[in-house]
């Protein structure tokens, strides 16, 4: 797990413009099933 820094670049120089913590990873296992359909190109995100 890492932090995710978004950052600008501006004459050579790189701005933090936001940073979001760590996050635990999530199961998605109980809504994606790629052995059972294995085309699925579905982005799932589970609310916690």
């Amino acid at each position: 797990m890492l932090d995710v820094h978004l950052m600008e670049m501006q004459d050579q120089k790189m701005d933090v413009i936001e940073t979001l913590p760590q996050r635990q990873p999530i199961d998605t296992q109980a809504v994606c099933d790629l052995s059972a359909n294995p085309d699925d190109n579905t982005q799932y995100e589970i609310e916690i």
